[in-house]
């Protein structure tokens, strides 16, 4: 090709080209060649390393390797202009030869692909983002080639059903992990939307396959079909909602506990009124009689409304102190206190409660003081309602025992009786409140009475447990509470 005919072809390049000298002179440049390096125009004769004094020496290099008579190519390079912008090329350098042979020259031919770098940083950037928020939120990302029955599964797919990386799983792989018992009821969904609905909701269980452990997950997808309507592809995502589920199952069983609690609480009110309006009858016709021993069946009467209305005194009072303890509006009134004092008159408390039933109790407390600190109307309280507790739940003529002592730094309170007996799947949560052990046909009380106790030990700085081995072997509570500091025993320390 001619000199003239070879600058032409340089000067129409739909893309940028420029045509050198062996001095890396200016020859012919194309328009684009201006574009990509955003400058107005180049004067032909000038020299390419004046106009672009930036050129980076590895390129210098490539342009003494063509005029030695090699032609190099990149598909994607960086250019920093003097400016300090940036763009990418994707260029060729090849040498030009002269009428007789020798290399003239150079020609570069070169493609601004920055706008297509920018797109694949800004997709870079998106799917990372993509990935953080899939890891953060556990999403596991699915991609099923029906026609070819394989899938593409992200990292968080793989952790949620307890795999590791490896062959991907076909969907009959899938299948297997799902828990038998739904299956059946997977498997049906998934067809449904095979043949023509096209959405994938669903909730099932898991079988983990690195523990065994059941898990609650729940897919969302949809599918793709050709024109012949034919299932193709299906993509969607996989979330674990086994904690979603698990407080499901915690709000059921409130609301059960509270429907059940409503209707216990009926009863529980109901109980005492009848007597109490029966002892209001028999006071107004023993007012109007004239029988000699009107007075004694008097008291008696009045004995039992008492014994009555205290009861019912005891459930409003609790109940108004979980309200209270619940909302942080209760307050202790710490102070030193003997703990043999504070069982007494717990003891004394429910004393009614256990000659109507013909109860036992017998005591294992120390002859000496044992001193605690803390507010001796609420500790009363917590000890009352258990012994009320175990009066309660053991049948006429129980045996209960009430013990004490002090061992290290703690003072403890056992309450046992050969009641009706705790299930072990209940032992921490009769505390909770509404919670009542056994079947409801046998349940008594309003299940709030453990609960206060076991929020007003907590607000004293201790514990309280529960024992039990099993249903008909009776129960045992176990309060723990920080021992106060023996005063003349830091004394000693002292002066010693």
């Amino acid at each position: 090709m001619r000199l003239a005919d070879l600058r032409l072809f340089v000067e129409d390049a739909p893309i940028g080209a420029a045509m050198f000298d062996r001095e890396m002179r200016y020859l012919a440049y194309s328009r684009h060649w201006l574009v990509n390096h955003r400058i107005e125009s180049i004067a032909l004769g000038r020299s390419h390393y004046e106009v672009f004094p930036e050129i980076p020496g590895r390129w210098k290099e490539v342009h003494r390797r063509a005029l030695a008579g090699e032609t190099i190519r990149e598909t994607e390079d960086q250019f920093k202009h003097a400016d300090g912008s940036t763009i990418w090329l994707k260029w060729e350098t090849r040498p030009w030869r002269d009428a007789d042979g020798a290399v003239g020259g150079v020609i570069i031919f070169s493609d601004d692909i920055t706008p297509q770098k920018r797109a694949e940083e800004a997709l870079r950037e998106a799917l990372t983002r993509q990935r953080l928020a899939q890891s953060a939120g556990r999403i596991g990302i699915w991609d099923w080639d029906i026609r070819n029955n394989r899938t593409y599964l992200n990292d968080e797919w793989y952790e949620i059903y307890g795999l590791t990386r490896g062959e991907p799983p076909t969907y009959e792989d899938f299948l297997a992990q799902v828990h038998p018992e739904d299956r059946a009821r997977v498997s049906e969904a998934m067809e449904s939307a095979l043949l023509g609905s096209g959405t994938i909701d669903h909730d099932f269980r898991i079988l983990r396959a690195n523990d065994g452990a059941v898990r609650w997950a729940s897919s969302k997808g949809e599918v793709h079909f050709d024109v012949q309507g034919e299932a193709v592809r299906a993509m969607g995502a996989v979330y674990d909602i086994t904690e979603r589920k698990e407080m499901e199952r915690a709000l059921r069983e409130t609301d059960r506990r509270k429907s059940e609690f409503l209707a216990m609480l009926a009863h529980e009110l109901r109980n005492p009124l009848t007597p109490i309006s029966n002892a209001v009858n028999v006071l107004e016709r023993l007012s109007d009689s004239g029988e000699p021993d009107a007075k004694e069946k008097k008291r008696a009467v009045l004995q039992m409304a008492r014994r009555q209305i205290d009861h019912l005194s005891r459930l409003v009072n609790d109940l108004l102190d979980m309200t209270r303890i619940d909302h942080g509006k209760i307050s202790l009134e710490r102070k030193e206190a003997d703990l043999i004092e504070l069982l007494a008159h717990a003891a004394e408390l429910t004393q009614p409660g256990f000659e109507a039933k013909g109860h036992q109790l017998v005591t294992d407390l120390p002859l000496a003081p044992l001193p605690v600190h803390g507010d001796p109307v609420r500790l009363t309280q917590v000890f009352a309602n258990l012994l009320n507790n175990a009066a309660r739940y053991t049948d006429a003529g129980g045996r209960i025992t009430l013990s004490a002592r002090r061992e290290g730094e703690e003072t403890i309170v056992t309450v046992r009786d050969n009641g009706q007996g705790i299930p072990a799947d209940m032992l921490t949560s009769i505390f909770e409140m509404f919670a009542q052990a056994g079947p409801a046909a046998t349940r008594r009380g309003l299940g709030v009475g453990l609960a206060l106790a076991r929020s007003v030990v907590e607000m004293h700085g201790g514990a309280i447990e529960a024992e039990s081995e099993g249903l008909g072997r009776g129960s045992e509570f176990t309060v723990r509470l920080p021992a106060p500091r023996d005063r003349r025993h830091d004394s000693a320390c002292l002066d010693a």
